[in-house]
């Protein structure tokens, strides 16, 4: 396979172009909302407002957001200013829409800059009108829909919790559920509460090896104690270092690698193992062993048309 790399490059131009566009025509699309809502277009067309939606393509809830964004930056040139540049988007605009206010533009405004939807929720429950900023946590509305059977399993769970003569709220039952969730499937927890000792390299090299009347064979499976103890020492986070030095803050979706792969004869020991979140651990595996053949063992790539491939960025 011939080197990926320019055409990889070819593809990040293409798409920095591409999403650069998509947030100049959302922005557009942003301030013709506010137009025709300032000039009430929908009685003038003798519709509904979530008609008026549909009739110019968008669905009632993108049309009531992008119109209470517009209002806001018309009033807050800076968030206009920062919807521009990428340092936020449209959507978390309209989570502090009911929020922001004269005296509380800036701290909340730079508050938010860069900040992931998550964040700027968290954020904003903590900023008052007046720009202050409360100490403790703040605080993030969820919206759960559940079938009937899932209702019955958290009617049930409310029953326990009200044992000691005290109906708890959702957010204690969803408190307790989690807890409870992360003390018994938590890898982190499960490695700390059950710490490995292994002194030395020697000692773990044969670990993954079994006897047999045919002489050694190796078990494919990471025995349970290795694994804690991986987990423990790499803080259940991705081990993979950038050129930069930094480390991968990924947690999610990890995967045990082995430095010296277990089909040449990597060893199953804390030594040999890091963990490495599924991207990283693919492209270790492609280094190791090349792409030709990592090739064949994952999904092909969506192709995109050879009009989009030619057409110039």
């Amino acid at each position: 396979m011939s080197d990926i790399l320019p055409t990889l490059r070819n593809l990040v131009q293409k798409a920095q172009a591409l999403h650069k566009e998509e947030r100049r025509i959302a922005l557009d699309s942003i301030l013709i909302v506010g137009q025709l809502e300032y000039w009430r277009a929908a009685p003038r067309f003798g519709m509904s407002s979530e008609a008026f939606a549909g009739h110019i393509g968008l669905s009632p809830s993108t049309y009531w957001k992008r119109a209470q964004v517009a209002r806001l930056i018309a009033r807050f040139p800076k968030a206009l200013a920062m919807l521009k540049s990428g340092e936020t988007e449209a959507s978390h605009l309209s989570l502090i829409a009911t929020k922001i206010t004269e005296a509380n533009q800036d701290i909340l405004l730079s508050g938010i800059a860069g900040k992931s939807k998550r964040e700027v929720e968290l954020f904003a429950s903590r900023v008052m009108p007046d720009g202050h900023v409360l100490a403790e946590s703040g605080e993030v509305e969820l919206k759960l829909r559940l079938n009937e059977g899932q209702l019955a399993m958290l009617d049930r769970a409310r029953e326990i919790l009200s044992a000691q003569g005290k109906v708890p709220t959702l957010s204690e039952v969803f408190t307790e559920a989690l807890a409870l969730l992360l003390e018994k499937r938590d890898p982190m927890r499960k490695a700390e509460r059950k710490p490995t000792q292994i002194e030395s390299t020697a000692a773990t090299a044969v670990v993954g090896v079994a006897s047999s009347a045919k002489g050694p064979v190796r078990r494919r499976s990471i025995p349970a104690a290795i694994r804690q103890s991986v987990i423990h020492r790499d803080a259940g986070r991705c081990t993979w270092n950038f050129p930069n030095g930094a480390r991968c803050e990924e947690q999610a979706m990890l995967e045990f690698d082995h430095l010296i792969p277990w089909s040449r004869g990597g060893a199953h020991s804390v030594e040999n193992l890091t963990l490495r979140c599924r991207s990283h651990n693919a492209f270790h595996a492609e280094q190791d062993f090349g792409q030709t053949f990592m090739a064949k063992w994952r999904e092909k790539p969506v192709q995109t048309t050879s009009a989009t491939l030619c057409r110039d960025s």
